[in-house]
Formats: structure tokens, sequence, C-alpha cells
């Protein structure tokens, strides 16, 4: 289980939260979001290095979107509880 923070600028929070819902149907995972100036952050938790790429291939079809994985770290799911 991998938990990540993305930071995203150029985009609105609704546009991440809407692919965030979509990629949630494939691979359900809890997110959470919040705004700080003009930038959008996300927290959530994937099961492996491959949902993420996925995510990462979903959020660049997003028009002027700038992101970034800040944080990603490796836990162990009773941590996440």
């Amino acid at each position: 289980m991998l938990k990540v923070k993305l930071e995203c600028k150029g985009t609105s929070s609704d546009k991440i939260v809407n692919c965030l819902s979509k990629f949630g149907r494939s691979f359900p995972f809890k997110y959470r979001v919040w705004c700080e100036k003009d930038t959008v952050y996300s927290e959530f938790s994937v099961q492996n290095i491959s949902a993420m790429n996925e995510l990462k291939r979903r959020l660049g079809h997003i028009k002027d979107i700038e992101f970034n994985f800040v944080e990603v770290e490796k836990v162990l799911e009773v941590e996440l509880q």
C-alpha cells in the first residue's frame, strides 16, 4: 500500500475530484482534497505503483494541469485504519 500526496496547479479542485472519483471506480480508494492559494492538494492511498501510474496517466489528460507527487511512502495496511 502506498500513501501519496499530490500537488496540482493550473486546474480547479472540481477537475481533480472528478478525476479521482472516476479513478476510484476502477481502483477503490479514499482521498482527501484541499486548496491553498492557487494549488490543489490531494492525499490518498493506492494498492501499488501500477495504480499510481494509471492515475498519473489519467491526470495527464486534464488540460493545462501541472502536477507533482510530493510525497510517496510505503505503509502497512494496519497503519491506515
